[in-house]
Parts: C-alpha cells; sequence; structure tokens
C-alpha cells in the first residue's frame, strides 16, 4: 500500500491528515500545523489528503501572484480547510522585522532557488546576526539606523562560505558569535564571494524599501549598501550595451541558426535569459505576443509579469520558438555568444549575452520610445503605473509600435 503524504494513523485506527503551516499561509492559518480527521477507510482518506494538499499548493501558488487578493486565497482555503483569518497582530507587531520579513516573502515572485535563500536569509541569518549585534533576534525595523545597518554589513562580510568544510558543524548563531568577539578569524580565501555578500545585503535593503512601500519604514535607505569588486565599478558599469555595428558583426558570425534565433529574439523581446524558457505565446487584441503573465515558475519581480510583441523579424521561425529554446540548456547558450564576442570584437571584455538586454532598452531610448514604455517592455518597475502585470500596462498597440521602432 503506497503512502499518501502527511497521512498518519493513530493508535484508535483514525486517519489525519497532518502537516507544518506553510510560511506563505501563516496569514490565513491560524495554527502552526494544519491538522485534519480523514476518517477511518484509508482510501478515502488518502483521496481526501490529496485534495487537502492540492488545494494547500493551489494557495501558496495564488499567493505568489501580484494581481490576486487575499481573500482569494482565504476563499479558497476556507472551501477545502475550513480555515478562517487571522489578523489579531498590533500595530506595534506590523512594525517587527519578522512580520514584515513574512509580508516581503509572502509576495515574492521569484524563482523557487531564489525563494527558499529568501526564507533562509529572512527566517535564519538576520535574525541570527541581529541577536548577536543587539541582543534580539526581532525588533522594530525603525530601530535600523544608520549605525546599526553598517554593523549588520560589517558581520555578514566576515562569514565564512556556508559550504566550507571548517564551518558546517558549527551552529549559526554560535559561529556569529564568535566571529564578532573575534575568537575566530575566518581567512579571506574562506569568506563567502563578493557577489554572495551583496545578495544578502540586498535583501536588507530590498526589505527596508518594502517596508518603506507599505508605511512601517519612515527612515532613510541608504544609496550604496552593496560591496564593489576591487578595481571595478558598480554592477551596472560591467556591462555594455552592443552598437548596431557590433550586435551585426556578432550575428553574422554565429553559423548555429537555432543560436542565431535564440539570440534576435533575445534582442528584439529584451527578455532575460531565464525568461526565454517562462514565456509563452499568445495573441492580445490581434497582435502575437510573448506572454509572462502567467509563468507558473517565479519570474525576478512582480513588474517581470509582462507581455511583449513579437518583432516582425522573429516571425518567419516563431512556430518553432518552443522546441528551439528547449533544445538550448542556458549554459551553452551563454558560452557560445561569450566566445563569438571574443573572436569578433576587439574590446569584449565589458560585454556579454545579457548586453542584448541592455542594447535593446538603449536603441528603444535612442529611438524616442517613452522611458516608461521602455520600462514596461523590459519588465522594470517604475512609478507612474501599477507594478501588476496582470491588471494595467499600456495598450498592446503602443508596445507593438515601441518594438517596431527596432530595426
Amino acid at each position: 500500500m503506497e503512502a499518501v503524504a502527511y497521512v498518519k494513523r493513530t493508535s484508535k485506527g483514525l486517519y489525519k491528515y497532518r502537516r507544518r503551516t506553510p510560511l506563505e499561509l501563516q496569514d490565513f492559518i491560524q495554527s502552526k500545523e494544519i491538522i485534519k480527521s480523514l476518517g477511518r477507510d484509508y482510501k478515502e482518506a488518502s483521496m481526501r489528503a490529496l485534495d487537502i494538499t492540492q488545494a494547500i499548493s493551489e494557495a501558496i501558488q495564488l499567493t505568489k501572484l501580484s494581481s490576486i487578493p487575499g481573500s482569494v486565497v482565504l476563499s479558497l482555503l476556507v472551501e477545502k480547510l475550513n480555515v478562517s483569518s487571522i489578523n489579531t497582530s498590533t500595530k506595534e507587531d506590523q512594525r517587527k522585522i519578522s512580520y514584515i520579513s513574512k509580508l516581503y516573502l509572502n509576495q515574492s515572485q521569484v524563482t523557487t532557488k531564489e525563494y527558499e535563500a529568501r526564507v533562509y536569509y529572512y527566517t535564519q541569518l538576520l535574525p541570527a546576526v541581529l541577536y548577536v549585534l543587539f541582543k534580539s533576534a526581532d525588533m522594530d525595523i525603525n530601530e535600523l539606523n544608520p549605525d546599526k545597518l553598517v554593523k549588520i554589513r560589517k558581520l555578514i562580510y566576515q562569514l565564512p562560505n556556508k559550504n566550507h568544510g571548517d564551518y558546517k558543524q558549527i551552529e549559526l548563531t554560535d559561529l556569529l558569535r564568535r566571529i564578532h568577539k573575534k575568537s575566530i578569524m575566518i581567512p579571506e580565501e574562506h569568506r563567502m564571494s563578493v557577489v554572495t555578500i551583496n545578495m544578502h545585503l540586498k535583501r536588507v535593503k530590498s526589505l527596508l524599501f518594502y517596508a518603506k512601500d507599505e508605511g512601517l519604514y519612515t527612515g532613510n535607505i541608504p544609496k550604496q549598501y552593496t560591496l564593489q569588486k576591487k578595481g571595478t565599478g558598480s554592477s551596472r558599469t560591467e556591462r555594455e550595451s552592443l552598437s548596431p555595428e557590433e550586435r551585426l558583426t556578432v550575428f553574422e558570425a554565429i553559423d548555429d541558426a537555432d543560436l542565431l534565433y535564440v539570440y534576435k529574439v533575445l534582442y528584439y523581446s529584451g527578455m532575460r535569459r531565464s525568461e526565454l524558457y517562462k514565456c509563452s505565446l499568445k495573441e492580445i487584441e490581434g497582435v502575437l505576443c510573448f506572454d509572462l503573465t502567467k509563468s507558473v515558475e517565479g519570474l525576478k519581480t512582480k513588474s517581470s509579469y509582462r507581455v511583449i510583441p513579437v518583432h516582425p523579424v522573429l516571425m518567419g521561425r516563431i512556430e518553432e520558438f518552443g522546441s528551439i529554446v528547449s533544445s538550448i540548456k542556458e549554459q551553452r547558450m551563454t558560452k557560445a555568444f561569450t566566445r563569438v564576442l571574443k573572436k569578433t570584437l576587439a574590446e569584449p571584455d565589458r560585454k556579454s549575452l545579457y548586453s542584448l538586454r541592455h542594447s535593446f532598452a538603449t536603441d528603444l531610448i535612442s529611438n524616442g520610445v517613452q522611458p516608461e514604455i521602455v520600462s514596461e517592455l523590459m519588465g522594470h518597475a517604475h512609478n507612474t503605473m501599477t507594478l501588476s502585470r496582470y491588471v494595467k500596462g499600456y495598450p498592446v498597440e503602443t508596445l507593438k509600435k515601441a518594438i517596431e521602432t527596432l530595426k
């Protein structure tokens, strides 16, 4: 008899569904665990358990969609699980870092890998850092003044790579305490990379920005909080766009027809490499578009959920789009493009596959397209429009005209 997840049989012969309440649903479900009686018949209990698991999965997915109100999630849970909403938090609770972190995680629309990294940071690493530095694993977010932010950055900078054998066995809070008291010194070669450190630091700023948008944080957010690699500028200056002449030279040097088509899609749509694998094709108001509004996999931000009209240059093989993309691995796509850059350009060092996305934005602006429309097409947040990709946005015909300025 195949076991069904979360189903347990009691000593009295009753089957029960039991699992910890997922983090995404803790604003809707009062208890720390979901426990439901399923009766004595195993087959019937198994079917009910599968229905409950499916409902929970659907509810979690709904919390990740910016256009779906909480009432919809609650209705699903009430219908399937017979739960009720809970909102007993005080104003003081709502300003706590733990509370704001939970809200921020609930609205995150990112890849599974990034979501798991955020959960680790906001539920384990940051509370441990706060406890070691300020004797409290949680506090009012408005207490994060510039002095405390600097101390947080300094301690995170000294952390070792968590996969390094010498430190894996040390409990996180204890490790942080030893580093803070300088009873253990982490050699430079054992520390996290600058990229990883900056990801952690960006998560601090992201939380502050979210809290400020929600009216929960009144302090000033530092403009520069991340670290820079020695001898380099900011991340924005590390990648340059390709000039039209460079782009033509590079494209002409690519022998593989499928790779060339994919590179043209990246340029004429402005999509991120990962978005190629997450979009579909859809006709909207008579315009064929790359559709990222229904992506099952998480995208980088809320604004990434968008539609992009297909450029006429791409129409010749558009019916093959899905099969072409699925046949090319991301690593191959990047490496092949890098090889061509080095082979054809005199100064390729600050050029990469991502340069096609930069070129898309640069060329649209040069062609007189409004910056707000460029932001809409690229999936960037901007002040004049809602972040939701489902409800509002520029008319598709307007986006189509912008795309067709690219020659």
